[in-house]
């Protein structure tokens, strides 16, 4: 039973480990396209979200293939809009554009009758689509590591925050 725990604790500590690696990087992707909206291009960020993303993808294999598949979807998704907006990156007015567009088209973002008629809301509430997307991510990670570990997601939040 002794090596069954040890070997437990170990697997769960790994797991634990990758899925705070994965969210890490998600977290830097969108952080380092977020400027866009102000029609910002910050190279430097991205490429460090680029390689977070590439370590994290290491650790892939200790997580569930869902999750997997929401990293891989998510980071796909922000390298598209990546290598879009390097196109245009001279254009501020393009660039806001191009996050707008990519945003609103996002199947997370629903227009509703008060955002169509105000883009600058439409934008907003495109922006939060996205965003929110990354928030489910996280708390689906939180979530299964809680069970796997005995905790609340919410104390497994504090062992990502420490």
């Amino acid at each position: 039973m002794a090596y069954y725990n040890a070997r437990l604790s170990q697997i769960t500590a790994r797991e634990f480990e990758a899925y705070s690696l994965l969210w890490s990087a998600l977290a830097r992707f969108y952080r380092a396209l977020y400027p866009l909206q102000t029609g910002n291009f910050d190279e430097d960020a991205l490429k460090a979200a680029q390689k977070l993303c590439e370590e994290a993808e290491d650790h892939c294999l200790l997580v569930e293939e869902a999750d997997r598949l929401a990293f891989y979807a998510f980071w796909q998704r922000s390298r598209f809009i990546w290598g879009e907006a390097e196109k245009v990156k001279q254009k501020p007015d393009s660039l806001k554009d191009l996050w707008d567009q990519e945003i609103k088209g996002h199947p997370a973002t629903a227009a509703t009758p008060a955002t169509a008629t105000a883009p600058a809301t439409a934008a907003r509430a495109a922006i939060e689509g996205y965003y929110h997307e990354l928030e489910l991510i996280k708390a689906e990670f939180y979530g299964k590591l809680a069970m796997k570990v005995s905790l609340t997601p919410e104390q497994v939040q504090k062992v990502f925050q420490t």
